[in-house]
């Protein structure tokens, strides 16, 4: 904790077994409920191409109504650049919901800087919400899911509990190795890969699927676990019509995204699910 207190602050479908403070719906509450934890990367527009915030203004306004009309409490990973340019936004949406760090920037890999770089960047983005949400910030995602060891022993000297980037070789909540972060061993910090099998790519429906069918596959896959856990992963500007260049993602921006969504929510209305945050996450493997 040492970092934390002596850096000088610049800017900044998961399932598991019985949180507490999560929104437990429908389903026969004798068996095991099955944990959902909805993400948003809260970044500016399609990183990194464009330098707008239309998913800031336009896009969360959208996405906070339909969680709250279902009763769906997030984790948001923020970037400093955005609570620098949108500091009211991120205020509110810690009213609600988790506020967790999506690194200082969205401009490069963690993995390409050294670990001076990604100290100091890890710091002050930390430190920069902290200051602005009046709370400890304990969850973290790397912009383009690339962080490496080093970053692990990084966010673990900071104070983070948990880390939320993709795993190419599984899915599934794990202690990473002090010396390798893919595999498992002994560090505090718990890794939640985003579950979105068979790819690790947001967006589930830009291979011609569902949110719906993400679920159902993820849960499928983890049939022998006494714990279930399924990640499903968005971005405000997906809330928002934009042309982003790419045919591939410009599809599904807009009402298309919105609508897999609330058609996930209704479908799991009446199931034995329990909306978590990253840190409630942390809390069922403890």
């Amino acid at each position: 904790m040492g970092l934390r207190r002596t850096c000088m602050t610049l800017l900044l479908i998961v399932v598991v077994a019985g949180a507490p403070t999560g929104c437990l719906l429908g389903g026969d509450e004798g068996e095991p409920p099955i944990y959902v934890a909805i993400t948003i990367d809260t970044e500016r527009d399609y990183p990194p191409y464009f330098d707008t915030y239309r998913g800031i203004d336009e896009g969360i306004p959208r996405l906070t109504a339909l969680l709250d009309e279902y009763g769906v409490r997030a984790t948001f990973f923020v970037t400093g650049m955005v609570a620098l340019h949108r500091p009211d936004v991120v205020r509110d949406l810690a009213l609600s919901h988790e506020v967790g760090c999506h690194s200082l920037y969205h401009n490069e890999a963690l993995y390409s800087l050294s670990y001076e770089e990604k100290e100091e960047r890890m710091a002050a983005a930390t430190q920069f919400l902290e200051a602005l949400v009046g709370a400890p910030i304990v969850s973290f995602r790397s912009p383009y899911h690339s962080g490496d060891t080093d970053l692990m022993h990084i966010l673990e000297d900071l104070g983070y509990t948990s880390e939320g980037s993709a795993r190419k070789a599984g899915s599934y909540p794990y202690h990473p190795a002090s010396d390798d972060w893919n595999v498992p061993g002994d560090m505090d910090i718990l890794r939640i890969p985003v579950s979105n099998v068979p790819s690790y790519c947001y967006s589930f429906f830009l291979y011609d699927s569902s949110f719906v069918a993400a679920y159902e596959y993820a849960v499928a896959a983890q049939e022998t676990r006494d714990i279930t856990v399924v990640v499903i992963g968005l971005h405000p500007w997906e809330f928002c019509e934009m042309e982003t260049g790419s045919e591939q993602w410009d599809r599904i921006c807009g009402d298309v995204t919105y609508t897999m969504l609330a058609d996930l929510f209704a479908y799991l209305s009446n199931k034995n699910v329990r909306y978590v945050t990253y840190a409630e996450i942390v809390e069922l493997f403890s």
